[in-house]
């Protein structure tokens, strides 16, 4: 078919196809009978230098829809058996890969992808969607996998599926999707692995509950952990405003049809579509499945600074929260009953280092926490409590604007409360901070929020990463191989890189927070029912609810575009949110109480710090065989 060029019209077109505007386009190569773009001819190499396979690309969403329910009920399997006993399908192959190459190199010859073409070509079937776009690029006979990907997609060349074809919210799929089927007929039961039990996991696997019909699936939750944690009240349960343990969602009692494992993953082997995972008490275990989940979330991002590794705390676990509020209620026990000097200085001098959302909400909260607990503690004043926040960048809290973030800054001078700016953390070796500000003190809690990265087990499994780390994603949450689907593969949450459809997010992707992931979990869930019952599927464009943060009791910010609420609204607009995006109505209403408890009874003070080790004192005063 002959490539034409792609107009203005095309171009918004394509865009309103894919959820984001087309890169690189040379041409139209095959058009709807209605006149719409239905595959485009790419640049081999991209214009920022990426090289891209994908010659022939498939834009139609009703088209692609249909071959990724093809590829969840395993067509591609019958496929390629079919190819590696037929002679004459497998000739057919061979021709069109290698027409496929002496295409693309007659347009740009990339050495990156040299001898590579799209969909498994010439001996393996990988992608029905980029033959589908060679097979309706070139005509029917060209690439036979293509025409018989087509013909069992029920494609039809003369009939237009455009009006119902875009990735947008449609209220006839979203009836479609809330109606669980009674059987499923021959259909066998698709194997679905969730890896992580984080906001993203959790999520998808709760709403694959309420989507699935009987024996449509059977779904199988991993996480070392038995409970989903809800990161944004961390800095709370420092601060003792929230109960540790109502911060955490248990998977088994929300998540009754899921099968739970907690293990932890240590492989996936997807080209087999087996992962292996360590349980506890078992050893190693091996898993296949039909689709992986991957959800691992992240972890702290630290540097080699001395000290750090061994010093310092996180805050990406309720443990990591308790622990912190532990050892600030611990030193002021020890602080009180010694004399001023270096030693109760060093236990009254508190160290956070990152000046993001986390970093300044337990910041504000820490320091709130001590205000609080100098009434308790005769002697020690306001005075005695120092608190340093570290940030290298000249700014903190990136998600609001810089006029907010100034007033967030005088807030905290305002409770003596230092922020060095434009100043990074040299060494926390022995508990002695030095800055490159030559600036230097001794501190006993130091609280590392300067970051997260992907969770590192994701580089023990085939699946593609970015140069951070993170699993390559589409929009629609489908892990993306090289432009195209990876079929049976789908990743969301702080692990992936999902791109940021609405034009905001850290070099075009979504920034990793809670919002995002919750959010994508649920799209997440949908997409895999739409897959597995071949229909369209939705690509992740999020509406930014606006940034949220609590600086202690009473206190907080807010802002959504230019609006701006500061103090008091802005701490009740905090608690609303919140309260209301905490998972299940039990979990909800715990948290409330909590709160309603403390407003009446005010915060707790004890440390318990004890359970850290909790033989001490049985074991001190047990009776022993004589020797």
């Amino acid at each position: 078919m002959p490539i034409t060029k792609a107009t203005e019209a095309d171009l918004a077109e394509m865009q309103a196809q894919l959820g984001r505007p087309m890169r690189d386009v040379l041409g139209i190569a095959a058009r709807c009978v209605c006149g719409k773009p239905m595959v485009v001819q790419t640049s081999p190499r991209l214009s920022h230098g990426e090289p891209f396979p994908t010659f022939y690309y498939l834009t139609h969403p009703a088209t692609s829809a249909a071959l990724s329910g093809l590829e969840a009920e395993g067509f591609m399997v019958t496929l390629q058996k079919r190819l590696a006993s037929d002679k004459e399908l497998a000739a057919n192959y061979l021709k069109a890969h290698e027409d496929y190459i002496s295409e693309r190199e007659a347009i740009d010859v990339v050495e990156e992808i040299a001898g590579i073409s799209a969909g498994g070509m010439p001996t393996r079937v990988k992608c029905l969607h980029a033959l589908a776009a060679h097979s309706l690029a070139k005509g029917p006979g060209f690439n036979i996998i293509g025409d018989m990907s087509l013909e069992a997609a029920g494609f039809d060349a003369n009939k237009c599926r455009c009006k119902v074809s875009k990735p947008v919210k449609s209220e006839e799929r979203t009836v479609a999707l809330t109606k669980k089927p009674k059987t499923l007929g021959n259909t066998s039961m698709q194997k679905i692995l969730i890896v992580g039990g984080g906001y993203a996991g959790f999520y998808t696997a709760f709403k694959l509950e309420k989507l699935l019909g009987k024996g449509e699936a059977e779904v199988t939750l991993v996480d070392p952990l038995p409970y989903m944690t809800y990161q944004p009240f961390l800095p709370e349960v420092v601060a003792g405003s929230i109960e540790a343990r109502h911060t955490v969602v248990s998977h088994r009692r929300h998540l009754k049809n899921t099968h739970i494992i907690n293990g932890s993953m240590t492989n996936i082997d997807h080209a087999n579509k087996v992962a292996t995972l360590s349980v506890p008490g078992v050893g190693d275990v091996k898993q296949s499945y039909d689709q992986v989940i991957v959800t691992a979330g992240a972890v702290s991002r630290t540097f080699p600074i001395p000290g750090v590794a061994d010093n310092a705390i996180g805050l990406k676990t309720v443990e990591e929260a308790v622990e912190i509020r532990n050892r600030i209620l611990t030193n002021f026990d020890k602080a009180v009953n010694m004399p001023a000097g270096p030693a109760r200085d060093r236990l009254l001098t508190f160290v956070v280092v990152g000046g993001g959302f986390a970093g300044i909400e337990v910041f504000a909260e820490m320091r709130n926490l001590a205000s609080y607990l100098i009434r308790y503690y005769p002697g020690l004043t306001f005075a005695d409590v120092h608190f340093h926040l570290i940030e290298a960048m000249g700014r903190i809290m990136p998600e609001v604007s810089q006029k907010t973030s100034e007033w967030v800054l005088s807030d905290l001078d305002r409770r003596g409360a230092k922020v060095h700016l434009n100043t990074q953390l040299v060494s926390a070796a022995d508990g002695v901070i030095e800055l490159s500000t030559g600036e230097k003190f001794e501190s006993d809690v130091i609280v590392w929020t300067a970051g997260v990265m992907a969770s590192p087990f994701v580089k023990n499994t085939d699946l593609p990463l970015d140069e951070r780390g993170r699993i390559l994603a589409l929009p629609t949450l489908q892990v993306n191989k090289d432009g195209v689907a990876l079929d049976g593969a789908w990743t969301a949450g702080d692990v992936s890189a999902v791109p940021d459809l609405s034009g905001g997010g850290v070099g075009g992707f979504c920034v990793p927070n809670a919002q995002h992931a919750v959010r994508q979990g649920k799209l997440l869930a949908k997409n895999i029912v739409s897959t597995l019952r071949g229909e369209g599927i939705l690509e992740y464009k999020h509406k930014n609810l606006g940034a949220v943060a609590g600086l202690g009791l009473y206190n907080g910010v807010f802002q959504s575009g230019k609006i701006v609420l500061k103090g008091f609204l802005a701490w009740c607009a905090h608690r609303v949110y919140h309260g209301l995006a905490m998972p299940m109505f039990e979990r909800k209403h715990r948290v409330i109480m909590g709160w309603v408890s403390n407003f009446v009874f005010k915060r707790d003070i004890v440390s318990i710090a004890a359970t850290e080790n909790p033989r001490t004192a049985f074991e001190t005063w047990a009776s022993r065989p004589k020797a």
